[in-house]
């Protein structure tokens, strides 16, 4: 369905490619328009979510394709930097390999109709990838050494920070072979004929 805010998350997905450009192509020449790219994304993500707040467009689909376009833009610029040495392997790779490990479970939960809340780990998460990520592009644009290693930090903390949501992902699937009980739960119980709001990246 093409209303404004999957219109907004198209645009998002459509400047991914362009980004991935301005970091593997002559860097750092082009790391200036890429850090406008990078922020241009967060902008249109957070304006999309207002959008289909506002004007009552939250859909399962915008809600499935916006989380799923910032997790290509994300995973696709840490991977450009890890081929340009800003990144050690091992926690990109880690941090992938969570990612996918988590999504895989939250998409087994709710193809039962059961809906997650979302958790405070993953805005945490995105918001120290995303300074990692203005920290690479930071270093050779401005000649500033030392935001690389800091860069890398941050997205150590990110990861650090995403492992609490792992395991809260891992009880709320635990709690489906469960008994119902009365204690508060981080599954919701999907409603018939209703729509999911749409998500920032979670988990």
């Amino acid at each position: 369905m093409l209303t404004l805010p999957n219109l907004l998350t198209i645009l998002r997905a459509l400047l991914i490619p362009p980004a991935l450009i301005c970091v593997l192509v002559d860097p750092p020449r082009l790391y200036l328009p890429g850090l406008i790219i990078l922020w241009v994304t967060l902008l249109t993500d957070v304006l999309d979510g207002k959008l289909a707040f506002r004007l009552n467009q939250r859909s399962a689909f915008g809600a499935l394709f916006d989380a799923l376009t910032d997790k290509i833009l994300i995973h696709a610029l840490l991977v450009a930097f890890l081929v340009r040495g800003a990144f050690p392997a091992w926690l990109v790779l880690a941090m992938f390999i969570r990612d996918m490990f988590t999504d895989g479970l939250r998409n087994f939960v709710a193809g039962r109709g059961v809906v997650m809340k979302a958790f405070i780990w993953g805005k945490m998460k995105f918001g120290f990838q995303f300074a990692a990520l203005n920290a690479a592009f930071l270093s050779d644009l401005i000649s500033v050494p030392w935001l690389r290693p800091l860069g890398a930090v941050l997205l150590g903390v990110a990861f650090a920070i995403s492992l609490p949501g792992t395991f809260v992902v891992i009880h709320a699937c635990a709690q489906l072979a469960s008994p119902p009980s009365s204690e508060a739960s981080p599954l919701t119980q999907a409603p018939p004929h209703t729509t999911s709001p749409r998500c920032s990246p979670e988990g």
